[in-house]
């Protein structure tokens, strides 16, 4: 029953934080864009969807790193405790692969940005053409403005599938990894060290939660 409640709030109250963050942004980007004489139409439009949506999911991905890091960092204890040697193994095995993950979550960086600017030009592209319809009609220029923020579309569409083809390789990765690393820890543990086989399948299960961990941290620092 604990651990039920324990899960109920583990998903619960980070994207409640979620909902309500984004929902007292968008009242200040209202108050803001009425009250101010001059405004940018395409940029309020920006703020009121794709930014406070960024800055909204930021927030939550805190949040469950900071849950998911506690989880992990209780399981490392559980580990030492249970076996100092295949822990040691374990880690430093892990440590080989932290440098590629790495430089993978810096191309995921770098992909976002990407992401985050077709997006702004996308929808200012749209709103601009929308703006000015009936000069377009007048020079007859419908079917140029149709390509344009057509072309738009297409390169967020694009941005949008590689950035979620990264996050999905990105969330598989540390779980690959881990079962490469537990299998050989336990070959290592068995063969030069003859861990106890029950130490050892205590072991598995324990490494096996804390990859699962690690998977998810990596997935929200996204």
């Amino acid at each position: 029953a604990l651990r039920s409640v324990l899960y109920f709030f583990q998903v619960y109250i980070p994207n409640a934080t979620y909902n309500v963050f984004g929902f007292r942004q968008r009242k200040r980007i209202v108050a803001w864009a009425f009250s101010n004489s001059s405004v940018n139409t395409p940029f309020v439009s920006t703020l009121y969807t794709e930014r406070v949506m960024l800055s909204s999911s930021l927030i939550n991905g805190v949040q469950y790193i900071i849950i998911y890091g506690c989880t992990s960092v209780l399981l490392s204890v559980a580990l030492l405790y249970l076996s100092p040697v295949l822990t040691v193994i374990a880690f430093c095995l892990m440590g080989l692969f932290l440098l590629p993950i790495y430089f993978f979550n810096a191309r995921i960086k770098n992909e976002s940005v990407k992401f985050a600017e077709s997006w702004e030009q996308a929808n200012r592209r749209l709103l601009v053409g929308l703006k000015n319809i009936f000069l377009i009609r007048i020079y007859g220029a419908e079917n140029e403005e149709i390509e344009k923020s057509q072309n738009s579309l297409a390169q967020y569409s694009k941005s949008h599938t590689t950035i979620y083809k990264l996050g999905a390789f990105k969330f598989s990765l540390p779980q690959f990894v881990g079962v490469v690393i537990i299998c050989l820890t336990v070959f290592i543990g068995k063969n030069y060290f003859t861990v106890e086989a029950g130490v050892l399948v205590s072991f598995l299960y324990l490494f096996f939660r804390w990859v699962q961990n690690l998977s998810f941290s990596n997935r929200c620092a996204f």
